[in-house]
Parts: structure tokens; C-alpha cells; sequence
């Protein structure tokens, strides 16, 4: 599933798989060899990240296909009693049910860092997500200010619900600010929207828009953030997130990858390894 990220791994490991002959760059070089070094070694950098990304996916397909095998052994059990319409799970399996749910929630966690990381190093280059706006959705989402239980108060819940559609992969509820426990809808008071309305619905679009606005989220209004908690956002849709990623890479970073490699080999005498 995470062919087009492993694709542009793939053409940028060959890119970056220079070696240079061993010999001294002369004074009026030395600046510009340094600062190319350096760029060379960002672009190295981002691309460990994507890789750790790509691998992060592909380990995501495969807890799903798990989780299918698992879901197809349930309904494989029989009814207990026979008369009934309820079965048994067996203790071994529930705590099997436990461990791969803790793997899929420590790597979403990690495509969240690292999707996050990777943004931070396009903008350094000035590349923008004004045409992803999936991925920009989930940066948001995970920033600082707007997650971190101290500062906002819109937080991260654990032990969120899981689903598995017919294709593709498992769904795991981790933003969080799609439910709430009742103390939470007393304390919103006349703020407090009954999930699933038509008013419910409306409020999650307004804040889904503003999540994807240029407004900074430590400079969303008291209103903006109770708001917030009254209808919450939906969860990210990660696969569209690793499209739009992968599309923004091949399409924008590689071509500035090439150009400092060709310029490498150009003006500083770098070979390709493989050649």
C-alpha cells in the first residue's frame, strides 16, 4: 500500500548515492562545496524520514490484515450457549486483541511524527500544503497547543474504538475529539451539541475549516476552542494523508534533490556510487 512512498525512496536513494574522489577543494569552492554538503545532507535526512514513513505503512497493512484474520477466528467460534446469538472469546485471544491494538497506536503515533516532521523540513524549502490539505489537516490536529493537555484543554484520548472497513486500512479512533464522556457534556452546559444532529454536523464542518485555516491554533478564540469541544473534528483519513504525501515529495522536493545532486557531481567532481 505504500508503493508510491516506497517509489520515491527508491529514485531519491539512487539520486543521493554519491561518492567523491578524494581531494582537496580549492578556497574560492570551498563555501559553495560546504553549503551543497550541507543540503545534501537535509535532503538525506528527509528522506530517512519518508522511508521510516513507507515502512510505517506498510507495517499498518499488515496489523490489518491481522486484525481480519482475528475478526474472521470470531466469527469462526461457536455460539455459547448453542441456542444463542452470543460467542465467547477465549482470555488468550483478548489479550492478543490488546497487543496488536498497541502496535497499530504506537505506529499511527509514529506516521503523526514523522508526517509532522516532514512538513517542518518542506517548509524550510519553502514547499507548502496549500494543494494537500489532508496532510495539513493532521498537522494541525497534532500540534502542540492544540493536543497537549496542559495548554488547551482539547485533549488526546486514550483507548480509542477501532473499526475495519471493506477495504483498506484498520481505523483507529486516536484525535479524540469525536466523543466525550458526560461530565464533559454537563460542564458545556447550553454550548453542548447532541451528537449525530444536524447542528453536530454543522459545527465539526466549521471546525474542520478552521483547523485548515491559516490561523495558528494557539490563536484560536476561547469560543473557537469550546466550540471545538462541543463537536470535535473527525479522525485523519491516513491513507489520502500518504497520497497527497507522496505526491507532494515526487513532485516538489525531487526535482530540488536532483538539482543539488547534478550540481554535486558538476562542480565538485561527486560520482554515483552505482555507476
Amino acid at each position: 500500500m505504500s508503493s508510491s512512498l516506497r517509489e520515491f525512496v527508491s529514485v531519491a536513494d539512487r539520486t543521493l548515492d554519491l561518492v567523491r574522489p578524494v581531494k582537496a577543494v580549492g578556497d574560492p569552492q570551498l563555501l559553495l562545496f560546504m553549503e551543497n554538503k550541507r543540503r545534501l545532507e537535509f535532503f538525506r535526512d528527509l528522506v530517512g524520514r519518508a522511508r521510516i514513513l513507507a515502512y510505517c505503512y506498510e507495517s499498518l497493512w499488515t496489523l490489518t490484515d491481522r486484525c481480519r484474520e482475528f475478526q474472521r477466528r470470531l466469527r469462526d467460534l461457536p455460539y455459547d450457549p448453542p441456542d444463542s446469538h452470543t460467542r465467547t472469546m477465549p482470555a488468550a485471544w483478548a489479550e492478543e486483541e490488546k497487543r496488536w491494538l498497541e502496535e497499530v497506536d504506537a505506529i499511527i503515533s509514529l506516521v503523526y511524527y514523522e508526517v509532522t516532521s516532514i512538513v517542518g523540513m518542506l517548509r524550510q524549502l519553502d514547499i507548502g500544503l496549500d494543494y494537500h490539505q489532508e496532510v495539513k489537516f493532521l498537522v494541525k490536529v497534532r500540534d502542540r497547543f492544540f493536543s497537549h493537555v496542559q495548554l488547551s484543554g482539547v485533549r488526546r484520548g486514550q483507548g480509542g474504538g477501532w473499526s475495519l472497513p471493506a477495504t483498506g486500512y484498520l481505523k483507529r479512533d486516536i484525535v479524540a475529539l469525536n466523543s466525550w464522556y458526560s461530565e464533559d457534556l454537563r460542564a458545556l452546559g447550553s454550548n453542548a451539541v447532541e451528537i449525530g444532529s444536524p447542528q453536530w454536523k454543522a459545527q465539526r464542518r466549521t471546525n474542520e475549516q478552521l483547523l485548515l485555516s491559516n490561523k495558528h491554533n494557539e490563536d484560536f478564540t476561547q469560543q473557537e476552542l469550546v466550540e471545538l469541544i462541543a463537536a470535535g473534528v473527525r479522525e485523519c483519513d491516513l491513507e489520502l494523508v500518504h497520497q497527497q504525501l507522496a505526491n507532494l515529495l515526487t513532485t516538489q522536493l525531487m526535482p530540488l534533490i536532483t538539482a543539488e545532486a547534478e550540481q554535486a557531481i558538476r562542480d565538485f567532481g561527486f560520482e554515483r556510487w552505482s555507476e
